[in-house]
């Protein structure tokens, strides 16, 4: 699955092209939506080295008090960034922003791996505050453009004996265009999601292969990464029925043996935390509009969710396509059940296409599709303008970005 020259360049003039917007277009902030997470994920990640797996026992708050009245009126005034000086520092000219510091860490230990290169530039360098948000930014557009890269060769490359109609082709390039957009959008909002979703494309393209032991190690390391990965949890019982058919771990297997064990690590460390989590999630806001009518047929929302998706059910069960439908009924459990859900979650779904192209049918790309499309509308539509926040339509999102645009010049 190496990538052509072409292949290549054009991934780069595209993260060039990105990377240019996203040092010349905002603050302290997120290049293209007004957001901090990714400002957050390094403060969070400072504390949970600083405090290990407390930080899933206790929130921020418990471990920060508020920078003195003279730092604090030198700091930007960032919406939902609560400033905190770290319990044991000896200067608060460095102070962390947090966002919902009144929660839990709502992140998997993954996470601060991933945000070591920029704790360490807070902790060890005098770069800004805006240098190293840039620096984060930047980081995630790598991996963004690793994500599409994956997500056009395991699901939108035709096979070389394509004989799909002209109309059929463009439709699928189209597709492919607006996914292209929609991870942009989030990443360039500093989101870091398409990392763990890499690491499931990993995993499937795996079980395409037939290689169970090394699927077991890319959904492991998705979990490491983020709890989010838990939507395709059924996947690990096919990694593991792989394994056992091939006998990947028989006699003489020692680096089989190897990655199962290092597999078993990183998801034992994002299970013990996520229990030690679990108490806390209800502290987070509910804005779930579909678990919040709890899913009572009385109310549109359940309709709206349950009529477009019934017939996919009953297709994937027809045609005995175990795999797409075990996740997609896990999920569903899973987002249903869900406290707090935001549009970038849509990311997620992406592995859906991946999971179609594995079970190898003509239907099943379209069954993903409308689950896709369905989640976007009833349940990560979330209150805001359908077409610019939860579906990949490109309109609202090249206006937003010709405003930050226009408000730098």
């Amino acid at each position: 699955m190496k990538p052509s020259r072409r292949a290549l360049l054009c991934l780069f003039l595209s993260w060039a092209f990105w990377a240019f917007l996203a040092a010349h277009i905002g603050a302290s902030r997120a290049t293209l939506y007004d957001y901090t997470d990714h400002w957050s994920h390094y403060g969070r990640a400072a504390l949970f080295f600083r405090h290990g797996f407390d930080v899933y026992r206790f929130p921020a708050s418990h471990y920060c008090a508020a920078p003195s009245d003279a730092a604090a009126r030198g700091l930007p005034q960032e919406g939902g960034c609560g400033w905190c000086v770290a319990a044991g520092a000896s200067t608060d000219k460095r102070p962390l922003c947090i966002n919902w510091h009144g929660v839990r860490n709502a992140y998997p230990p993954g996470l601060a791996l991933y945000s070591l290169p920029e704790v360490l530039l807070l902790q060890h360098t005098s770069l800004s505050l805006r240098a190293i948000n840039l620096f984060t930014v930047l980081k995630y557009l790598i991996v963004a453009h690793l994500l599409i890269w994956l997500l056009f060769k395991l699901v939108f490359q035709p096979p070389e004996d394509d004989r799909a109609e002209p109309g059929e082709r463009w439709l699928r390039y189209g597709l492919f265009g607006l996914f292209y957009l929609e991870i942009l959008k989030w990443t360039l909002s500093g989101f870091y999601d398409p990392i763990a979703v890499c690491a499931l494309f990993v995993g499937v393209w795996q079980l395409r292969r037939n290689r169970g032991v090394d699927a077991m190690l890319a959904l492991s390391a998705a979990v490491f990464l983020h709890f989010r990965a838990l939507w395709y949890l059924p996947l690990f019982a096919f990694a593991g029925w792989t394994v056992l058919r091939n006998r990947e771990c028989g006699k003489g297997r020692a680096g089989a043996l190897a990655r199962l064990a290092a597999s078993a690590l990183v998801l034992g460390l994002s299970l013990y935390a996520f229990v030690l989590l679990y108490p806390g999630l209800k502290d987070f806001l509910s804005n779930n509009g579909v678990r919040l009518k709890d899913l009572s047929l009385t109310t549109a929302a359940s309709w709206n969710l349950v009529l477009p998706l019934l017939p996919v059910l009953i297709y994937l069960a027809w045609t005995r396509q175990g795999t797409l439908l075990s996740c997609v009924l896990w999920q569903l459990f899973m987002v249903t059940r869900t406290v707090q859900i935001q549009g970038w979650h849509i990311l997620f779904l992406l592995p859906m296409f991946g999971l179609a192209r594995l079970e190898g049918k003509r239907g099943s790309l379209v069954a993903a599709a409308v689950v896709y499309l369905t989640e976007a509308l009833v349940i990560f539509y979330n209150g805001a303008p359908i077409f610019h926040y939860a579906v990949p339509l490109p309109g609202g999102y090249l206006i937003d970005l010709m405003h930050q645009w226009q408000a730098w010049w």
